[in-house]
């Protein structure tokens, strides 16, 4: 500080126009600079912009001291980390270095801070295209540098760069290139100097890039004792070290939920939470925190069953982490496709379609911002897709499921190289739309394209074990529906295979252990009645109570699991005629008509097998009475009028035999009228239809405003 306040005394002993005053500017700059990083002046960067665009705007092209005005004011830029700040700091480098040529002393060191500034750029706008020349220009101040020069400095922003290329081609050679000038620039760095904890954080990160690359947990034990290091050898106060922090507790969140460990994933958090605590409202740094905050908890939520009112607690740091975001940071987009994805895990989760809708809201904002058929909107594409598909998994839109295919192809091809493990991922979250489009029109093209994609996915070894269970599951559904389709039991082997392997990965606790042991289930039960196998039809019912019991009550996976269940209950029945297995069956179908918060299709599904296996139970036609009813009461909600056309009548089709069993049912009980009722009830829900047509094509004549914005809005319903 004392420097500070004797540069500052001696510059205002100058005439004005002294021709020492530039230099001092800078050198005075520079200094604040530096005890800002150091965190004992917190207003120390502001007043050093100030100082040193002041001395930038007073020298000329020709003046001497203008190169190093520049080289200094970039520093400042660089270490403002916004787009636009970087863009002044690369122009103003490149002048520095046209100025100062290979024969400078400042040469090397102008050279070095271009190369930095375009790698910061390219992290800021979320763009690789600088990198290439930033690397090139770094390798080159790396040779120049003399006796005098900061060559540790050098080699460790030359890292920096490195990490840049390693994670946009997802290359393990740029990545190896990192790590070694990590290294070395830790090894010839002075312990005890103002940069060195900068240089320790690198290679931290270089090391955690290798992790991801590899999946293996050496480099990451590694990193972490870097990290740890950089930040013992940080200066309490400094605005580095919440950042610092926060790349800490990356890592020890990142080998927790590898570790399945939520001991340590809790500490971890609360390392994040400390990070959080030591920055202000105004703090880029904040944003990321909480952002890192978001997407770590969201992992976790991934794995663990157990993991309770976390994805709550990630929504609330991903709504902070955009409120802030400003609207003109490359971040935003991101920031905006990781809300898109909690909120549609938790719609997922807890079956609340307002929360789906908010998600399609956040990606369709993130795409906007980036463009349409940019790279770099690939990650809202994908969360887009998956939004559709879960919506048209509620509400059977075939307009939801034909844009999800689209969105998840336009992902795939967008996401480069193809070795880059989101591919596989996108890859595998197509080939599960594609199954869905095969089930509904019964194609096998569809389907033999998704086994052939997810056989590709599965073939991969660099994914961990939850996601591989993931890929594993994914591929057994497809083998299974494609064997539905076809009447064939070839590939069902495979089927089964997969899905167990599925469950031993994932693990007791994962939040998809039930879906994966009633996809077994499943897939037993399928394979065994092709082949005539009541003992495989056994083991399915126990695969299924297992799932069944992995879940808490309530739970959104609850009423798939029970119709699963009680298909294998029916099946048992058939094979075996037990009547234990009739009555089970009926038990968990009752559970699943009755529950209000499952959505109309299953239920009135749910309410029709019901009458069914009612009249099984009791050989009496009129025992299907009351279930029936339910049926014909959720039917037009099941094929209700704000579906498209197209929608409306696979619905109706599907259930079109609905009417005539529910008068059945009613006539056995001596009710004719009932019965009447039932059966127009049936043909209502077109005629209805018709009807509001009809309606609409009168009002053009008398309201034609209203007829438009009803038309308007019914358009916006069939969306």
């Amino acid at each position: 500080m004392d420097s500070a306040r004797g540069l500052e005394a001696w510059i205002g002993t100058l005439p004005p126009d002294d021709p020492r005053i530039p230099a001092a500017r800078a050198r005075l700059g520079s200094t604040l600079r530096r005890l800002w990083l150091a965190g004992l002046v917190p207003d120390g960067l502001e007043r050093a912009t100030t100082v040193l665009r002041e001395a930038v705007a007073d020298t000329s092209r020709d003046h001497p001291d203008r190169a190093l005005c520049l080289l200094n004011y970039s520093n400042v830029l660089i270490t403002r980390r916004s787009a636009d700040d970087l863009d002044s700091a690369v122009a103003a480098l490149f002048e520095a270095v046209e100025l100062t040529g290979s024969g400078s002393v400042l040469f090397p060191t102008c050279l070095a801070t271009l190369g930095t500034a375009l790698a910061g750029r390219s992290r800021a706008r979320n763009d690789p295209a600088d990198l290439d020349l930033a690397v090139d220009i770094l390798e080159r101040a790396v040779v120049a540098a003399g006796p005098n020069d900061p060559r540790p400095e050098f080699l460790a922003n030359l890292a920096e760069a490195l990490r840049g290329l390693s994670t946009a081609r997802w290359s393990a050679v740029d990545n190896a290139r990192a790590v070694e000038a990590a290294r070395e620039a830790v090894g010839t760095a002075k312990p005890g100097s103002q940069r060195w904890p900068a240089i320790a954080a690198i290679l931290g990160g270089a090391l955690v890039d290798r992790a991801r690359l590899t999946g293996e947990a050496g480099p990451l034990d590694e990193s972490i004792g870097w990290f740890d290091a950089a930040i013992r050898a940080t200066p309490l106060g400094s605005p580095e070290l919440p950042q610092r922090l926060c790349h800490l507790g990356n890592a020890l969140t990142d080998r927790a939920i590898a570790a399945r460990d939520p001991t340590a994933f809790g500490k971890a958090l609360e390392l994040l939470e400390t990070a959080l605590s030591q920055t202000s409202r105004s703090d880029r740094t904040r944003a990321l925190i909480h952002s890192n905050l978001a997407v770590r908890m969201t992992h976790w939520a991934e794995t663990d069953s157990t993991a309770g009112s976390i994805l709550d607690q990630a929504l609330v740091h991903a709504e902070r982490a955009l409120e802030s975001t400003e609207a003109a940071d490359s971040q935003r987009s991101d920031r905006l496709t990781n809300l898109a994805e909690i909120l549609r895990m938790s719609s997922v989760r807890t079956g609340d379609p307002d929360l789906l809708d908010r998600a399609a809201e956040a990606a369709q904002e993130a795409m906007e911002i980036q463009g349409q058929g940019n790279p770099r909107s690939v990650g809202a594409l994908a969360a887009w897709g998956l939004i559709l598909q879960a919506r048209y998994l509620l509400t059977s839109r075939g307009t939801d499921l034909s844009k999800s295919i689209g969105a998840m192809a336009a992902a795939v091809n967008l996401t480069v190289p193809p070795e880059h493990p989101e591919h596989a991922r996108r890859l595998s979250n197509l080939a599960n739309v594609l199954v869905l489009r095969g089930l509904r029109n019964r194609w096998v093209p569809d389907l033999d394209n998704a086994v052939r994609a997810l056989r590709t996915v599965v073939g991969r070894h660099d994914f961990s074990a939850a996601e591989r269970a993931g890929h594993l599951t994914n591929l057994g559904a497809a083998l299974q529906s494609r064997a539905q389709i076809r009447d064939d039991p070839d590939g069902l082997d495979e089927a089964v295979e997969s899905h167990a392997e599925a469950v031993d990965l994932s693990g007791a606790n994962s939040i998809f252990s039930s879906r994966y042991l009633s996809n077994l289930g499943n897939a037993v039960l399928m394979r065994a009645e092709f082949r005539h196998d009541p003992d495989g039809i056994v083991d399915a019912v126990a695969i299924q109570r297992r799932a069944l019991d992995a879940l808490p009550d309530g739970h959104a996976n609850r009423t798939s699991v029970l119709g699963n269940l009680a298909n294998a209950h029916v099946a048992a029945y058939e094979a075996s005629g037990v009547r234990e297995d009739l009555l089970a069956a009926i038990e968990t179908t009752e559970e699943i008509s009755a529950d209000a918060a499952t959505n109309p299709q299953d239920r009135m599904i749910a309410a029709w097998r019901l009458g069914d296996l009612s009249v099984r139970a009791s050989g009496d036609t009129g025992a299907a009475f009351p279930a029936l009813s339910l049926a014909i009461e959720l039917a037009e909600r099941a094929a209700w009028i704000g579906l498209v056309p197209s929608d409306r009548d696979t619905a109706l089709i599907r259930f079109n035999s609905l009417p005539s069993d529910a008068a059945a049912a009613a006539l056995a009980v001596g009710d004719l009228d009932v019965a009447t009722t039932m059966l127009e009830a049936g043909r209502g829900v077109r005629w209805r239809d018709q009807l509001w047509t009809a309606q609409l094509d009168s009002l053009d004549h008398s309201e034609p405003d209203l007829a438009a914005r009803l038309r308007a809005l019914g358009r916006e319903l069939s969306r």
